[in-house]
């Protein structure tokens, strides 16, 4: 996948998961919004109504204490009650229906006023309404108390009435009758299903107990199923409440506007990010396609190729930093064909090199045959070890390695060699455990420790013993040059270790040898010194190597 698309690809689903948490944030918004408008608008329609139908009770309850102090209408009730003579009630009735006329004509909920005696004779305005005796019974047991009610049949069916006993203002003992005031419950129930948002809400008026009055329902209190929120008021001079509640629709015609809004918002976010992250991708992608394509060039072998990316950001920083590559590459290349066309010369200059050894190692043959013609036995043998030391030295080929067989073989010439200088002065002995010879060794390790042995360990002694050992131990090839001369492990080893101190080259052949195991070997090879007043010996061990035996090609490099 290419680096653009993915960066695409991570910036949309930033994106989504951005605008999902903003989706989900605003959701419950936009709900905390709704509810707030819902309960709003049911509290207001509530209030607005309630105060509509405090005035239509207060109206009822206003009109039965006018009728309490009204004095005609007092008269005409006790005239009833004492029947007095039909002339008089007449009159009395006239006085008595004006004044009832106007203390309720002004009432515009009010459809009817019923005024009766105890003995119930009636006076009543509007439609005749029918005085029971359960309400009589009622009002005399709230003593001059009002309460409300609906009539259950006759004529006013269904009509919300207020009914109470009146008496007398100064004697409250002293009863004279009865009024009960009908409201309009056509007109209540328009109130109650006339609000500007009826599709929205409910009202009705409930009783003590919480049983639905008007609007009739069949269901009793199912008024509030299905609905969000509602609330109950009580009504002024009354045990009746007003119930306001507010149904699901009116929450998603809320909603849906403010969703909708919303999303189309995201929508018009999410396009917009997604065409910025194509832009964004490009302008990222582009300076990373230039350096891909340089480096691409400089793999295949276009050293030296350059990027021009003016910048002064991260980018900017990787292209120069790529041409400073890409021109030490190319002056390395060049240095190293300078380098190998060098090598090749020393190389031929050190084939040429090798006539004069050749040249060398060919006249000792001849004065060796010459030695052996006259009987010189010493001088011969001398002269071909010598020979043969030069042959070995000149058939190691260039990884500096060879069987242990020709180690053995050009120490035992040097050795050869000592002998005769040192005549019966100095011993040596040499002892090899079996079927090594076809180990690979490093060339020339153990001649520099015979040497070593002979000119620092031995040299001032009468008779020196120089003694040469070679095991092989769990995968390792153990080196052991012991001699009889005295000599400090401490200052050798360091020699050994750090090589000879300024201004003086004793023990660099030493520190050769460490060099050359070590970084041959690494830190599985060891080089070390123990000696004591008598005696001194070198240690050196590395790991095995097995190389297939071969035909002895010596004669034909002779």
């Amino acid at each position: 996948m290419r680096l653009r698309t993915k960066i695409t690809l991570i910036s949309m689903l930033t994106c989504v998961l951005s605008l999902c948490i903003l989706y989900g944030v605003l959701g419950a918004y936009v709900q905390e919004y709704s509810d707030r408008q819902a309960r709003e608008f049911c509290h207001y329609n509530a209030l607005n109504l309630a105060a509509v139908l405090d005035q239509a009770f207060d109206s009822a309850h206003d009109i039965s204490l006018s009728v309490i102090i009204n004095r005609p209408i007092r008269d005409y009730v006790e005239a009833l009650d004492r029947r007095d003579p039909a002339g008089v009630l007449f009159s009395m009735k006239e006085t008595a229906q004006n004044a009832l006329f106007t203390i309720t004509g002004s009432s515009q909920y009010v459809s009817s006023v019923n005024v009766s005696s105890l003995n119930g004779q009636s006076l009543h305005w509007g439609k005749q309404g029918r005085l029971t005796p359960a309400d009589m019974e009622r009002a005399d047991a709230l003593r001059g108390m009002y309460y409300w009610g609906v009539d259950e049949s006759g004529a006013m069916q269904g009509q919300p009435f207020l009914c109470r006993l009146l008496r007398d203002e100064q004697q409250v003992s002293l009863h004279w009758g009865y009024v009960k005031i009908y409201l309009y419950a056509d007109k209540i129930g328009q109130l109650l299903s006339s609000s500007l948002a009826d599709a929205f809400v409910t009202n009705v008026l409930l009783d003590e107990q919480g049983s639905v009055i008007l609007p009739l329902s069949q269901t009793g209190n199912a008024w509030d199923d299905a609905k969000t929120h509602s609330q109950i008021r009580q009504l002024a001079h009354s045990n009746w409440r007003l119930g306001t509640a507010l149904n699901r629709e009116y929450l998603l015609d809320v909603r849906t506007p403010l969703i909708q809004t919303m999303q189309y918002a995201l929508l018009l976010a999410f396009a917009t990010w997604l065409a910025l992250s194509v832009v964004l991708s490009h302008l990222l992608t582009r300076p990373v396609r230039r350096i891909s394509s340089a480096m691409e060039a400089i793999g295949s072998g276009k050293f030296g190729t350059h990027l021009d990316m003016r910048r002064r950001d991260e980018m900017g920083m990787l292209a120069q930093g790529l041409n400073q590559m890409s021109d030490e590459l190319q002056r390395l290349m060049d240095e190293a064909v300078r380098n190998h066309t060098l090598f090749i010369e020393a190389r031929l200059n050190a084939l040429q090199s090798q006539v004069n050894p050749h040249f060398l190692y060919n006249t000792l043959d001849n004065i060796h045959w010459m030695c052996e013609m006259r009987h010189q036995k010493e001088i011969s043998k001398m002269v071909s070890s010598l020979s043969r030391l030069f042959r070995l030295g000149l058939s190691m080929d260039k990884s500096g390695v060879w069987p242990l067989s020709r180690e053995i073989e050009h120490v035992r010439c040097y050795m050869d060699i000592l002998k005769i200088r040192f005549q019966n002065t100095v011993e040596f002995a040499f002892d090899v455990q079996e079927n090594l010879e076809d180990l690979e060794v490093p060339a020339l390790l153990l001649q520099p420790l015979v040497e070593n042995a002979v000119q620092h360990g031995i040299h001032d002694l009468e008779h020196g013993e120089v003694r040469v050992e070679i095991r092989a131990q769990n995968g390792m090839l153990h080196y052991s040059v012991w001699d009889n001369g005295p000599a400090d492990a401490v200052y050798i080893n360091r020699l050994i270790q750090n090589g000879p101190e300024r201004g003086s080259c004793r023990g660099q052949a030493l520190n050769n040898l460490y060099q050359r195991i070590t970084l041959r070997f690494g830190e599985d090879a060891r080089f070390y010194c123990t000696s004591n007043a008598h005696e001194c010996l070198f240690m050196l061990i590395f790991p095995i190597r097995r190389v297939p035996r071969q035909r002895d090609t010596r004669r034909s490099e002779e």
